[in-house]
């Protein structure tokens, strides 16, 4: 009788201590390394990053753009891209160019069997170990393609001389309707 309520004791406060875990993340790396990036809007950091989470679902994953510094290093070589305050990437301008292009992916992270009520109760409380969900998402990033070798201020004056080209094939069936 004195062992069965030792063992009751133990399992109580094996419960009460809480010792069951289950630890859930999302491992997200691209191809190449170094991209920054966000899980439901939320920047995480540069890859590859460990995203924890709580909940099973869907995940908008969002990674890069790509930037090089100029001057600094090689032509492959994948740096930082710097970001706003509210994570957004800072758009290219005359200290870098990009080098990949940003992807967006959905995932979905399924829910495991023991995950599934009420057996998670067990999982979570109950049993002394620690379980690990490990989800791996790897992105290949896209190579931006190359820019023109013209400035900027030649790209938008030949952008705008298409443009209005453009503009006088499609008026000129209406101003031939008018004469």
């Amino acid at each position: 009788m004195k062992l069965l309520m030792g063992m009751g004791l133990v399992v109580c406060a094996l419960a009460a201590m809480g010792c069951g875990h289950v630890e859930r993340y999302i491992l997200l790396q691209t191809d190449p390394p170094g991209a920054p990036a966000w899980v439901d809007e939320e920047y995480v950091g540069l890859t590859p990053v460990k995203y924890e989470f709580q909940h099973y679902g869907r995940r908008r994953i969002r990674v890069g753009p790509v930037r090089e510094e100029l001057g600094e290093g090689p032509a492959d070589t994948v740096a930082e891209t710097p970001v706003t305050e509210d994570g957004q990437p800072v758009p290219p301008d005359d200290s870098g160019q990009l080098l990949f292009e940003a992807t967006e992916r959905m995932y979905v992270t399924e829910v495991p069997s023991y995950q599934v009520f009420p057996i998670d109760f067990f999982y979570e409380v109950l049993l002394p170990t620690k379980r690990v969900d490990r989800h791996e998402v790897t992105i290949s990033l896209r190579p931006v393609s190359a820019w023109p070798a013209e400035s900027g201020q030649e790209a938008a004056e030949a952008l705008v001389e298409e443009a209005d080209a453009f503009r006088q094939r499609a008026l000129a069936p209406a101003l031939e309707s008018e004469e």
